[in-house]
């Protein structure tokens, strides 16, 4: 199959990564290694990065992000009209079998590209911003799955930036209409197509699909940066370290994980604590720290280099995820699970799904710093128990969360939507691609790609 995938950043994009560009990466491999053309349309890294070609992925940073306005709903306009012509001329050269949007940002503007082309279309769910304007979170900082009018009045009167929150309401709108236009959903939880499926969309066209990573090359990144980064970050190898690896914003509920601290070294005052990751809330988080008198015991790092990130949980003797919305997935967690890091996390979302208490990892309900406290305390106590959840831990990934494992079902999926779609000249007439005699990218010349 000829394959393209559209994302809004990819890795060697130049750009700080998620989960969701991580995933993808992971999704393009498999997708080549077992054999499919695959194209990868993203943002350009910088003006006139140009396009490569490697081990059967070709990347196009062929999207323009505009950067002007200051107001994001500006910006949002003027980056969305300027994708749409350059999406539709890349899909008219690539003439793919189908179309994979990885992006919610990107829902909308692959939908309007492709026009009344009957290639098929899927897109994969992975937040909430197509049901929920708002990150899934209502005044209250309670997780609702369902936009009802009374809420979303309350909700519009509480935002930081009122002016703003009708426009947030309509992109979410926009979405949702755009979402309901493509042949196949794939989500990354049973807990998120429960969510989509009381929102309107039919069962039928959605399945979940789970992240899934290639534990071999993990764990050798693992121990290939594990003592660069105990240098780096000064851990030495009895240390006990505990760390947090994500985007520092509200949701992830990393201000519970500090309140837990003071208990923790009341009991064990040599413990370490590492909480890596960017975000808007990581100032709040940083005076959290010091008003709590723990700033001495915790490190904050902004970024450390993706490849690098497997020698972080490498040297973490339990990762914690203290999430308070309805995490979809938590790749985070399989990641500190593939290296025997123990996980400590919260039974919200997606994540009871990896998940099972006292045996692969430890649940506990969000928002409770002293049940966090407790958990973290008794594992670094109990060395014995902490191992032998570790190992479970791996061993789950192992059985399941791997390329091989949950990659060939996203494969059915395409050639189910395949089948089901009326062929066209659009799709049974080819021109053969171009190779550049500069960098030997299989594509279109007319569209330097």
């Amino acid at each position: 199959m000829r394959i393209c995938l559209i994302a809004r950043s990819f890795p060697g994009a130049g750009r700080l990564l998620g989960g969701g560009e991580v995933s993808l990466k992971c999704l393009a491999d498999f997708l080549a290694n077992s054999g499919h053309e695959v194209f990868v349309i993203t943002r350009q890294r910088e003006e006139n990065t140009p396009s490569f070609y490697n081990r059967g992925i070709t990347v196009l940073y062929n999207l323009s992000d505009p950067k002007i306005p200051p107001r994001p709903s500006v910006h949002t306009v003027l980056n969305w009209a300027a994708n749409i012509p350059q999406l539709t001329k890349m899909i008219e050269c690539l003439k793919p079998d189908v179309v994979h949007s990885y992006s919610i940002d990107m829902l909308s503007r692959v939908q309007i590209a492709l026009g009344e082309r009957p290639t098929p279309s899927v897109a994969t769910i992975n937040n909430h911003f197509v049901t929920c304007p708002f990150i899934h979170l209502n005044p209250n900082d309670e997780i609702c799955t369902h936009c009802n009018p009374p809420e979303l009045l309350e909700c519009l009167k509480s935002r930081n930036v009122p002016a703003l929150a009708p426009f947030e309401k309509l992109l979410q709108l926009l979405r949702y209409s755009f979402a309901m236009k493509y042949d196949y959903l794939t989500v990354l939880s049973e807990a998120h197509r429960r969510i989509l499926i009381c929102n309107g969309f039919a069962a039928s066209k959605i399945s979940t699909i789970q992240n899934f990573l290639d534990p071999v090359d993990f764990r050798s990144r693992a121990e290939l940066y594990k003592t660069e980064l105990a240098h780096r970050l000064k851990i030495d190898k009895e240390d006990n370290v505990v760390s947090f690896v994500g985007h520092l914003r509200a949701q992830k509920g990393v201000e519970y994980l500090i309140q837990a601290i003071p208990e923790i070294l009341r009991v064990l005052p040599e413990t370490k604590f590492l909480i890596i990751g960017p975000g808007p809330e990581r100032d709040t988080l940083i005076n959290l720290a010091r008003t709590t008198g723990v700033s001495k015991s915790v490190r904050f790092v902004p970024y450390i280099e993706n490849e690098k990130i497997p020698g972080v949980y490498a040297l973490s003797t339990i990762s914690v995820f203290p999430s308070i919305w309805s995490e979809p997935f938590g790749r985070v967690i399989i990641e500190a699970m593939t290296v025997a890091s123990t996980v400590v996390a919260t039974r919200v979302g997606g994540i009871p799904e990896i998940i099972e208490h006292n045996r692969n990892g430890i649940l506990l309900p969000p928002r409770n710093s002293g049940a966090l406290a407790k958990a973290i305390t008794t594992l670094l106590e109990d060395k014995e128990k902490r191992i032998s959840i570790g190992k479970q831990g791996q061993r789950t990934v192992d059985l399941r969360f791997t390329p091989e494992i949950i990659g060939p079902r996203m494969i059915e999926i395409y050639k189910s939507i395949i089948t089901q779609t009326p062929k066209s000249t659009f799709q049974t007439i080819r021109r053969k691609p171009a190779i550049f005699e500069d960098d030997k990218t299989p594509a279109c010349r007319e569209c330097r790609l």
